[in-house]
């Protein structure tokens, strides 16, 4: 398994910030495993900054991996400001899924995140930072991982 270590700096947020971070970390350590859910591994808070240790998601997060695979001459494709400087939305010659992604693929996608949030729901977390998750989509493999 692949661990990816996020590092935040407490330094610039606020009170409110702070405390919602730390209640997202509650909520993280009380979700337990699920294959369509990154698992919290550990953390630390310590010294005006949050280190997380997770699962790494080799893909990225969701939306740029989407957008990655959109064929050519796609009626989306291009319809969205890109800066030439951001590599996440460039083709990976390395990427073994680089061919177009089917339309079973996509209903996967869906099938594996409403499994996610089915499981979410199980264990009693809130519908409010349940919506937040829609934007914390993330890509492994063949399977699709929610982020909380």
């Amino acid at each position: 398994m692949y661990i990816y270590i996020f590092r935040i700096r407490l330094d610039d947020a606020t009170p409110d910030e702070i405390e919602n971070l730390l209640k997202e970390l509650a909520v993280m350590k009380t979700v337990g495993k699920h294959t369509n859910i990154i698992s919290l591994l550990g953390c630390c808070t310590r010294g005006g900054e949050v280190m997380l240790i997770v699962e790494y998601a080799k893909y990225g997060n969701l939306r740029d991996y989407l957008r990655r695979k959109r064929p050519p001459g796609h009626v989306l494709s291009g319809s969205f400001e890109q800066d030439e400087n951001d590599d996440s939305y460039k083709q990976d010659d390395n990427d073994e899924l680089i061919q177009s992604l089917s339309t079973i693929d996509l209903i996967l996608f869906c099938l594996q995140i409403a499994a996610g949030m089915e499981y979410l729901h199980s264990k009693k977390v809130e519908n409010e930072f349940i919506l937040l998750l829609i934007f914390n989509v993330f890509f492994s493999s063949s399977s699709v991982f929610i982020v909380i």
